[in-house]
């Protein structure tokens, strides 16, 4: 079980910092090898996928909501 974020110590904080920022780029990298018409059909624009964008859904409550449906 992981430990609570306020014991955690600074370098365990930036292996996870640093993993997220791979996990980020990785999927953003994914998303850009995809055609237009893919990214309409999961609802991204070129823009977002370039940016990144799209990760504000996974933040949502309703998304959180759908996860627990599953």
């Amino acid at each position: 079980m992981a430990e609570p974020p306020a014991r955690r110590s600074m370098v365990g904080r930036l292996i996870d910092l640093i993993g997220r920022k791979l996990r980020q780029r990785r999927n953003r990298l994914a998303l850009l090898e995809l055609s237009d018409d893919q990214l309409k059909d999961v609802g991204l624009s070129r823009s977002q996928a370039h940016s990144g964008e799209y990760s504000r859904y996974r933040r949502s409550a309703s998304h959180a909501l759908e996860r627990n449906c599953r």
